[in-house]
């Protein structure tokens, strides 16, 4: 169903996806306390938009409900900020997605980068108690919806055993949707932000592609 209710609203629903084409700072302020079982998200690794992940923290902690993870991608010179972001969560751990492809040199620091770190946090405490890998390796994505794609695989491991079936799943930089796509096939519901409106019609479209073949035969 197509619902437009102005820049906080709706922009397209489904019973199991919301989706936004807002910044997520004019989003998060009027959704509902404790109306998600995870926040999962990829934002910009740019020095100029570290102040992103304090501008997310300003909100995790009302949003998730007891027991709720926030896990967020970052890049690996941003440590310090990032986990200085989310005063009001509790810090869990720190994951890593191991490269299967080619590996990055990032020349300034000459280190061979192998991996991806995101940060975990969780709200009071974990509210699922499986064991987890805190490093998995994912299959590289293959960047047909956006450069900075990201795989599902890690996505749909951490959805799966971190949050429950039926769960409202929250990515407030959705980029190309990866997040909302992992979310589905795992059986969980998708909120998803995106202020780029080019971005955000063909994350749409994807969600949409995703949902049809969630309901083939």
């Amino acid at each position: 169903a197509e619902a437009i209710r102005g820049i906080n609203g709706v922009t397209w629903e489904h019973p199991d996806v919301q989706l936004f084409n807002a910044p997520f700072q004019a989003v998060l302020p009027e959704r509902a306390a404790n109306s998600a079982g995870m926040i999962f998200t990829d934002p910009p690794y740019a020095l100029a938009d570290i102040g992103l992940y304090s501008d997310l923290g300003k909100h995790a902690h009302r949003l998730l409900e007891d027991g709720g993870s926030l896990i967020a991608y970052f890049g690996h010179f941003a440590a310090p900020q990032v986990l200085a972001s989310f005063p009001e969560l509790r810090y869990w751990w720190m994951l890593a997605v191991r490269h299967t492809g080619p590996r990055r040199v990032l020349e300034g620091k000459n280190v061979r980068v192998h991996r991806k770190p995101l940060a975990w946090f969780v709200k009071e405490g974990r509210g699922t108690d499986e064991h987890v890998d805190d490093m998995i390796a994912s299959l590289p994505p293959d960047k047909s919806h956006s450069d900075w794609e990201q795989g599902i695989g890690e996505a749909r491991y951490y959805i799966r055993y971190l949050s429950k079936p039926g769960d409202w799943i929250l990515d407030p930089m959705m980029g190309s949707a990866s997040t909302g796509v992992a979310t589905l096939l795992e059986g969980r519901r998708f909120i998803g932000i995106e202020k780029d409106a080019a971005v955000f019609a063909r994350a749409q479209r994807r969600i949409q592609e995703c949902l049809r073949s969630l309901q083939s035969p």
